[in-house]
Order: C-alpha cells, then sequence, then structure tokens
C-alpha cells in the first residue's frame, strides 16, 4: 500500500494518484533497487519496464530517510532528466551572444528545473503538499510551473529589469560567482550584465550531467555541505562526498572560462 497523498482540494477531498499509477507503483515497489536502477536507463514509454514519471517523483520523495546514498542519486538524477526532456531546448548560438527567443528559452529553462529542485529540496525537509500534483498527473503539473516561470520572465523581460541572484531566474548564486572568480577575479563584475549571466547559463547547459547538477544546484544557493544532518546539501542530494563535489565544481568552472574565452589567473 502506497503512502496516501496529503494535498486537499477546496472541498475538502484528498488528491488521489489515478488508478494506473497506483497499479504502476505497486509493480516498481515490488522490484529490487538494481532492478529499479535498470528501468530508470529506459527511455521509451513503450517499453512495458519504463518507469512513469509519477512513480519516480514518489520513489524519490520516499528516500528522504533512506540510508543508501547512491540509489538517491540514481532518483534525483533520472527525475532531473525527465523535468529537462520535456523543455524547450535553448539553443547554443546563444553561446556566440544572440538573444531573442533562445535567451528566453534559456531563462525559462534554469528557471523550471531551479523551482522544481526547490521543491524537492523542501519536501526532503518535511513533507510539501505542492509535489503531490506531480504524483498524480506529471505532464500537467509540470506544464503549470513552467507557464508560471514564463510569466515571471516575460514580466521581466517587459520592465527591462536586471535579473538577480533568486529563486525566479535560476542565476548563477554568489558561490558559482566567487568559484569563477577564482579563475580571473574581474569577470565577477561582468556577472552583473543580464547578457553575460545568460551566455554562462548557456555554457553550464553544455556541461556534463555531474557538472551541470552541480553548477545547477550552486545557482540555488545550496550548500555543498553541512555539519546540520537535517539540512539538504549537494554531496547529500548527489550522493558523493564534498570533495567530489568541489572537484565537479572546480572542473565545470575551468570549462565555462576557457568556452567563454577566459584565462585562469596564473
Amino acid at each position: 500500500m502506497t503512502e496516501p497523498l496529503r494535498k486537499t482540494r477546496r472541498d475538502g477531498t484528498s488528491y488521489t494518484r489515478p488508478p494506473e499509477i497506483e497499479r504502476a507503483l505497486a509493480a516498481v515497489l515490488s522490484l529490487s533497487r538494481d532492478e529499479i536502477a535498470e528501468c530508470l536507463q529506459i527511455n521509451s514509454n513503450t517499453d512495458p519496464r519504463y518507469l512513469a514519471s509519477e512513480c519516480i517523483v514518489h520513489l524519490v520523495r520516499q528516500t528522504r530517510h533512506d540510508d543508501d546514498p547512491l540509489y538517491a542519486e540514481r532518483l534525483f538524477k533520472a527525475l532531473i532528466r525527465r523535468v529537462e526532456r520535456t523543455l524547450p531546448r535553448p539553443e547554443h548560438a546563444l553561446l556566440g551572444g544572440g538573444q531573442g527567443q533562445s535567451a528566453r528559452a534559456l531563462d525559462i529553462q534554469a528557471g523550471v528545473v531551479s523551482r522544481f529542485v526547490d521543491l524537492l529540496c523542501a519536501d526532503r525537509e518535511s513533507y510539501d503538499t505542492r509535489l503531490d500534483m506531480f504524483e498524480v498527473r506529471f505532464n500537467f503539473a509540470l506544464a503549470k510551473l513552467r507557464s508560471t516561470v514564463r510569466r515571471t520572465v516575460d514580466r521581466q523581460n517587459r520592465g527591462h529589469e536586471p535579473l538577480s541572484y533568486d529563486d525566479e531566474t535560476g542565476e548563477p548564486s554568489r558561490e558559482v560567482g566567487e568559484a569563477i572568480e577564482r579563475y580571473r577575479p574581474s569577470l565577477f563584475e561582468k556577472l552583473e550584465e543580464e547578457d553575460y549571466r545568460r551566455r554562462v547559463l548557456a555554457v553550464i547547459d553544455t556541461l556534463s550531467e555531474k557538472e551541470r547538477n552541480v553548477m545547477m544546484l550552486l545557482m540555488k544557493g545550496i550548500d555543498i555541505d553541512s555539519m546540520d544532518l537535517n539540512k539538504p546539501t549537494i554531496a547529500r542530494m548527489l550522493g558523493c562526498t564534498e570533495k567530489t563535489v568541489r572537484n565537479r565544481r572546480d572542473t565545470a568552472v575551468k570549462k565555462i572560462a576557457e568556452i567563454l574565452e577566459l584565462s585562469p589567473v596564473p
């Protein structure tokens, strides 16, 4: 029996998963973790072993008190991949300084992933009913989230407001700026420029999955590690050591500097 959802409608009735999702969850929960890991690699929804996104959301939420960080990392990465595949792919021509729809799509993509990670982090600290809809109708819930982010991005663009380092934009956080600054101090000043920040995000989109995950979480202001065992950290979310996270961050920053034709400080 799967844990019931807690979110309620205006009439007081509780949200419930569709029968087909409940059946799929029952089947998934009967599998071993190794079998689930194999199913996570299947991308075709016509394959009988394909895991519905609603099921992956449920599995991720159930690792809240899990003692297997590798299993949690596999689930988290698979879920973020599902989110990214549903979003328009920004054109990499933006790396050359282009603007327009590519920049807008990039802002929306970063914002959606950023907000979704926020929900996952909040749910790890304490059950967050906002994730319940993702267990009921994943694509619908993600579409609503994208619509909200799109309105925010368009409102900012209309007002010509500089994008800031907050939850609305998914722009580089202080730690990303500091990391990049280590390789060229003057670069930090350029992060104040809207077009430049968009170029940085476009480069991050080209990194390897492991490096991109670290940078996306850093952009959310999530700490790499913490003595507080109840606080979500990048190391815990990705199931690796603090040193590994810092190495991935440093490698990513070097690549960003190279792509942007910047020279590391001697």
